[in-house]
């Protein structure tokens, strides 16, 4: 069939090449579509699939979009997970195969993509700035990220700031959520769960404080738990400077983490008190409170007058080695330990969140 029949039969089309969007790790997704490329991409980050959100690196207008998506899936299979577009490569480096294919075949032609007009183009170019705060050696834990987005069928939403030593994926619940915490140095994994001192819907950091102070039920969550020494509880302090939270001397409510074994009524009732003063009073504690707090730089410490917020994260450690070279099923399954050791603490902290504490 020639080329022209090929095109009039509808086989003109675009393989997209998609990267992981706010995070450089080494995978990338693979996929046709004859209609817009950034369209189909909002598609996918609109599915229900857990994956990670994407946005458009590169496109290729071919005159058979699929004879050269099944080349192109064919040629790069070993680096296929299996049963998805999605390819352990980076974008460029899947880029670089593709281009090459075309160089070494005659039968799919590269064609013009269609123009865009400018202020289109603009919008898009916008649109998908790519702000990553991964670094170099970060494509190490792209295996075990890729186990939270797929085994809680969720899109990662990256949280983190470059150049800081910690980053990761939350699941993007506005209220209690499940993350996965990367911890550079000494590179450790923990899952967590995670409800941040914002507004969301009614403040529930406040419902939870509140109701905890005057029904508290962390003993009974306790002895659910196989192994309470294994689990961190974190209360912290977030000052808020515009959009950002810097790093203060007062960061840890009770002056540290603490095990969940080692938190006894009385502990608790201290802690939860410290964190309530992190809240408005005048305004039943549903906002944030001001409070004279220690910025730190790397150069000195200066005493500020901030918005503060109570932060709470319940953590286990993911047992496994970046270093190491796991398949996706013992990855999974170190995932799966993580999750099943947490479920009480997150089904916890969702059911008092939601609770009505007069």
């Amino acid at each position: 069939m020639s080329t022209m029949a090929q095109v009039q039969d509808g086989f003109t089309g675009n393989v997209y090449i998609l990267e992981v969007k706010d995070l450089d790790l080494p995978v990338c997704k693979i996929g046709m579509t004859k209609k817009d490329p950034m369209v189909r991409c909002a598609e996918i980050n609109k599915s229900s699939t857990g994956d990670f959100l994407w946005s458009v690196r590169y496109v290729l207008a071919v005159d058979d979009c699929i004879r050269f998506e099944s080349l192109i899936h064919r040629t790069l299979e070993r680096y296929r997970q299996k049963g998805r577009e999605f390819f352990q490569l980076t974008a460029d480096e899947a880029y670089g195969h593709a281009k090459t294919m075309l160089a070494q075949q005659s039968d799919i032609k590269e064609i013009p993509a269609p123009s865009i007009p400018p202020a289109t183009l603009a919008k898009r170019t916008k649109d998908n700035i790519r702000r990553p705060i991964g670094m170099k050696g970060d494509e190490e834990y792209a295996p075990i990220l890729y186990s939270f987005v797929s085994r809680l069928g969720v899109k990662g939403r990256p949280f983190g700031q470059v150049g800081k030593p910690h980053f990761g994926l939350s699941d993007g619940y506005k209220g209690v959520q499940w993350n996965i915490a990367i911890d550079r140095d000494p590179r450790e994994i923990y899952l967590g769960v995670n409800l941040e001192g914002m507004k969301y819907s009614g403040w529930p950091i406040a419902t939870f404080i509140q109701f905890e102070m005057a029904r508290p039920n962390l003993e009974e969550i306790k002895a659910e738990i196989g192994n309470p020494d294994r689990i961190l509880l974190i209360l912290s302090r977030d000052a808020w400077q515009v959009h950002a939270r810097p790093t203060i001397v007062e960061q840890h409510i009770g002056g540290r983490r603490h095990k969940l074994s080692e938190i006894d009524p009385a502990l608790w009732l201290e802690l939860l008190s410290e964190a309530r003063e992190c809240l408005d009073a005048s305004k039943n504690f549903r906002g944030r409170s001001k409070q004279l707090v220690t910025v730190r730089t790397a150069t000195d410490e200066t005493p500020r007058m901030m918005d503060v917020s109570p932060h709470l994260t319940v953590q286990t450690k993911i047992d496994v080695d970046p270093k190491r070279d796991y398949d996706q099923a013992t990855l999974n399954s170190a995932f799966d330990g993580a999750y099943a050791e947490l479920k009480p603490i997150h089904d916890w902290v969702s059911r008092v969140a939601k609770s009505n504490s007069n």
